[in-house]
């Protein structure tokens, strides 16, 4: 199964790939997808947390990276990095674009923050300063 998260990660193309994409996730965001389907479907669906753990995106558009979860940054994600933060996030699942994508970074919390998280956020800030949104999908490797 986790042959198949990973070409449908890596863009492949056939048959059944292409069902799977045009089914169950037409946006062209494997790591996005929701809902459920046939056995196969469902089966594949359970082992992505699995195939995510141990995934290293490269970010271009950022649309199928998420923020917290993903390693994408450094070498543990940021919910490991920054778990002060991660326990107060307003939106845990979100991804690399959505948070990217505006100036500063889109990051809401549900809590006002303390001083050490404030620390935290001035550290996190500073580590995805450097990321720069591109057009293009996200490299999983």
């Amino acid at each position: 199964m986790c042959k198949w998260i990973w070409r449908l990660s890596q863009g492949e193309t056939g048959l059944w790939l292409d069902f799977l994409r045009a089914k169950y996730f037409p946006s062209d965001n494997f790591f996005a997808s929701t809902g459920s389907g046939f056995l196969f479907w469902n089966s594949i669906q359970a082992l992505r947390p699995i195939f995510a753990m141990g995934a290293k995106f490269s970010v271009k558009g950022g649309r199928s990276t998420r923020f917290w979860l993903d390693l994408w940054i450094g070498d543990q994600p940021l919910w490991s990095r920054f778990r002060d933060l991660y326990n107060i996030a307003l939106e845990p699942n979100f991804f690399v674009a959505q948070a990217m994508g505006v100036s500063p970074p889109g990051l809401l919390f549900r809590l006002e923050l303390t001083g050490s998280e404030t620390t935290s956020l001035g550290n996190l800030l500073t580590l995805v300063g450097e990321v720069t949104i591109s057009q293009g999908p996200d490299i999983v490797s």
